[in-house]
């Protein structure tokens, strides 16, 4: 079958008033300062109580938590560039920022990481004693000001504020690990609890930081976001009243929240084009999230439609 164009465009457009999510990234604004504010103040304490009591592991924790400071204020300006209105040269605005934001922020969690579990195999080699009486509160500190910072981003589904949680929670877990070793080894004296439980923790953080690398190459890559199955999106579009048929399907993120689609569609003979196109483009927002939709119709009598929706940008 032959297509070819015709000058008739008809564009399909739809009321986003309902589906707004330009105030998305403001709703975290009280959190990301929370966040940041709380670990600056740990950071310091930390470094401060680290040199007092000799204690290395409470420094490469402070160092660990000055990296979660970095980490937020990346997520905070990749968000708010994020809802920056689009231009002529950025005709979906700067969404992607996010992506690399989150690209960034597991990319050198596991640099950290990798530091830290370097030092706890030397360790084994230099084995030293702390004061545990003074790296203990401390510690616990670290555990309730991550932990608090963690909350407000924990049922997020945006792989950058998704990359903020899991990087808060590492440091609650590296500060655990750095309590427990001095609780252990304040009561047995074995050096060797330091270093074993820093290789236990620094093993548990990479594999959650690969987790956000790999979903974070693959979005900028163009690749289907991994909460979606393309073949489930083209057999709603299918199911849809009007459809014959459907090719030429492609799904990707605009950034670690937006996400947009194009296609080819055959609409069914007398089907009404512009009531399919709506209820398709109210379908994927709906069930999908999919805002950005770019609808190409073809028919059989060679006539084609280039039917495009734009929704307002978050």
């Amino acid at each position: 079958m032959k297509f070819r164009k015709n000058p008739a465009i008809i564009k399909a457009m739809h009321d986003h008033s309902g589906h707004d999510h330009s105030g998305h990234s403001h709703s975290h604004e009280p959190a990301f300062r929370f966040g940041v504010a709380l670990n600056l103040i740990l950071v310091v304490a930390q470094i401060w109580a680290g040199f007092r009591s000799n204690s290395v592991s409470l420094l490469a924790d402070a160092w660990h938590n000055l990296g979660d400071v970095l980490g937020l204020v990346l997520a905070w300006v990749a968000t708010r560039l994020a809802t920056r209105p689009t231009s002529e040269r950025f005709t979906y605005g700067l969404k992607s920022s996010t992506i690399w934001a989150a690209f960034f922020n597991s990319g050198s969690l596991l640099f950290l990481t990798g530091g830290l579990l370097w030092e706890s195999i030397l360790r084994f080699k230099n084995p030293h004693v702390v004061d545990t009486s003074l790296v203990i509160p401390f510690a616990a500190l670290g555990i309730v000001v991550n932990g608090l910072s963690a909350i407000p981003f924990f049922k997020s589904r945006d792989l950058n504020l998704k990359g903020a949680f899991v990087h808060l929670v590492a440091d609650a877990l590296v500060s655990a690990g750095v309590l427990i070793a001095a609780v252990i080894q304040g009561q047995t004296h074995l050096t060797w609890i330091d270093p074993v439980t820093g290789i236990v923790i620094c093993l548990v953080i990479a594999f959650g930081s690969i987790g956000i690398l790999k979903e974070a190459l693959s979005l900028s890559l163009y690749a289907v976001p991994r909460h979606l199955e393309l073949s489930e999106i083209r057999e709603k579009i299918l199911q849809s009243p009007g459809v014959d048929q459907i090719h030429d399907l492609h799904v990707w993120g605009l950034g670690t929240s937006d996400l947009a689609l194009t296609c080819h569609l055959l609409p069914k003979t007398g089907a009404p084009r512009m009531e399919t196109l709506r209820s398709i483009e109210t379908m994927l927002d709906d069930e999908f999230e999919i805002e950005h939709v770019t609808i190409q119709i073809e028919d059989e009598t060679e006539t084609f439609f280039n039917c495009k929706q734009e929704s307002h940008t978050r």
